[in-house]
């Protein structure tokens, strides 16, 4: 995935995320701001060279050449050592209220646009249950039969098609949460568990952005 994302044409804009364990709300970045952009996209190697700053927990990755769509902090961070060169959104407010109140900047995360991008597709099930990456297995374990677990790790459409497929969505990961709001499909949040790193912080973010 590393690879694919780097070795892409110059012309391509650089774009930084997160790529590590699979994740659909992270690799889903180049595809989702190409399609938004209609442009073509590639993994910003150098971030000391001008880039975006993409979808998900990576604001502290910031530097004095980012230009920032949509980030959030992971955790609340003790000061900003670095100013972005610009920032066209933060997701929530509190990573908006890390930087000075002189700063005007616009919240949200971008994946609230997602609706752009899906067809309706007929409903196959009632219950989807979207675990964190690294719960997937127990999740399938304590499911059942009355419950559809949607895996994360898979192809970033495949699982926004599986999630618009779903009456329902109980998630405990955060863009689970923000697709199925996006799609308009009635969801719950489960908390983190301790092996999700940050906390509730980046949830709380996300939804001081809602009413």
């Amino acid at each position: 995935r590393y690879l694919r994302a780097r070795f892409k044409p110059a012309s391509a804009l650089p774009l930084y995320w997160h790529i590590g364990r699979p994740n659909f709300g992270d690799d889903i970045n180049p595809d989702f701001f190409g399609r938004l952009a209609k442009s073509d996209f590639r993994f910003a190697i150098n971030q000391n060279q001008r880039h975006f700053l993409g979808i998900g927990s990576i604001l502290e990755r910031a530097t004095s050449k980012s230009i920032v769509v949509g980030s959030g902090f992971l955790r609340p961070p003790q000061e900003i050592l670095t100013v972005p060169l610009e920032i066209v959104c933060v997701r929530g407010e509190l990573s908006r209220a890390v930087f000075p109140k002189t700063f005007d900047i616009p919240v949200g995360d971008p994946m609230v646009l997602i609706d752009r991008f899906v067809a309706p597709v007929p409903k196959r099930r009632r219950l989807a249950l979207i675990p964190h990456t690294t719960n997937v297995v127990r999740a399938r374990e304590i499911a059942g039969t009355s419950v559809d677990v949607i895996d994360p790790t898979i192809d970033p459409w495949a699982v926004i098609e599986e999630i618009a497929a779903s009456e329902a969505v109980m998630s405990q990961s955060l863009h689970g949460l923000v697709v199925a709001d996006a799609l308009g499909i009635p969801n719950i949040w489960i908390e983190p568990t301790s092996s999700m790193a940050g906390g509730n912080f980046k949830f709380d973010d996300y939804f001081s952005t809602l009413d």
